[in-house]
C-alpha cells in the first residue's frame, strides 16, 4: 500500500513538472511578445502652403522593436478631401515619441485655405516576432490650418502731418522658415480720389511667430484732411530657397483722420 502511494505520489509531481514545463517557455513567449498598443495624436493647428497642401504634425510613439506597416492620413475641409502616407522608415518603434511632418494636397487639386479641417490618421505597427499586425490605433483631430503671415493695424486714429501726409501703424507676424518679401501700407479719401503709400522697413522683420510692429508716413497724392480714411496693410512672405511666393496677408480698417496734437 505504501507503495502504490509513492508511485501515485510520484506521478504526481512529474506531472506538476510537466506542466510547469508546458507552462514555463509559453509564458516567456507571451511575454516576449507582449508589446504596449502604439500611440498617435494630431497636432490640432496645421498650415495651408501656397501650393495648396496642407501641413500637418503627426506624434507618434510604438514599442517594442515594433515595425510600422503604414499610417495613411486623410484631410477634409468642407467639400475638399485629400489624404497622404507617411513612409514607415520615417519612425523607429523604440519607445521614443517622435513628430512627423504630413502634406496631403486634395484630391481634385483645389487648394486647402486658412480656417479649421478634420484630419484622421490610422497606425498599424506589425508583432516583430510574427510579423502580424497589431489592433490599428486610430486619430481623429480637428486643425486649425493657420496662415503662414498675419497682418494687422494699430487701433486709435491715424495722425496727420503738418503737410498732410499720414502716421499709420501696423504689424506683421509670419512662421518659419519663410521670408517676408515686402510689407506696406496704403490710404485713401473721398472715395479713393486721395491716396497714399507707405513703404516698408528695407530691413524686413524676421519669420519667428511674433508680431513686428512698424510705424509707417504715408504721403498721399494730395494732403490728407481730418475726416473718415481708410487704411490697408499688406505682407507678402517667399521661400529663400525656391524665391517662390508662399502667402500673403491683408488687413483693412476704416479710421479716423486728426492733425497731429489733437
Amino acid at each position: 500500500m505504501g507503495r502504490i502511494k509513492r508511485t501515485v505520489l510520484g506521478v504526481t509531481a512529474a506531472g506538476a513538472l510537466v506542466l510547469a514545463g508546458l507552462g514555463g517557455p509559453a509564458s516567456a513567449a507571451t511575454a516576449v511578445r507582449d508589446i504596449a498598443p502604439p500611440q498617435l495624436r494630431i497636432k490640432d493647428v496645421g498650415d495651408p502652403l501656397g501650393y495648396g497642401q496642407a501641413i500637418l504634425t503627426l506624434s507618434v510613439r510604438c514599442f517594442g522593436g515594433a515595425l510600422v506597416e503604414k499610417l495613411p492620413v486623410t484631410i477634409t475641409q468642407g467639400q475638399l478631401a485629400g489624404a497622404d502616407d507617411v513612409a514607415p522608415g520615417n519612425i523607429v518603434c523604440d519607445g521614443v515619441r517622435r513628430d512627423v511632418l504630413v502634406a496631403p494636397g486634395s484630391d481634385d487639386g483645389e487648394p486647402f485655405s486658412v480656417g479649421p479641417a478634420v484630419v484622421t490618421a490610422r497606425l498599424t505597427v506589425l508583432d516583430p516576432h510574427t510579423m502580424k499586425p497589431l489592433p490599428e490605433v486610430v486619430s481623429k483631430q480637428s486643425v486649425y490650418l493657420r496662415p503662414y503671415v498675419v497682418v494687422k493695424i494699430a487701433t486709435g486714429p491715424v495722425r496727420l502731418n503738418s503737410d498732410g501726409s499720414a502716421i499709420v501703424t501696423a504689424s506683421i507676424k509670419c512662421l518659419a522658415p519663410y521670408r517676408v518679401s515686402s510689407f506696406f501700407v496704403t490710404a485713401s479719401q473721398n472715395g479713393g480720389r486721395i491716396t497714399g503709400n507707405g513703404n516698408g522697413d528695407p530691413e524686413n522683420p524676421p519669420c519667428d511667430s511674433t508680431f513686428h510692429s512698424y510705424t509707417f508716413t504715408v504721403h498721399p497724392s494730395k494732403p490728407f484732411v481730418a475726416g473718415g480714411i481708410r487704411v490697408s496693410a499688406l505682407g507678402y512672405v517667399f521661400d529663400a530657397e525656391t524665391g517662390d511666393p508662399v502667402d500673403w496677408g491683408t488687413a483693412d480698417s476704416n479710421r479716423q483722420a486728426v492733425p497731429w496734437g489733437q
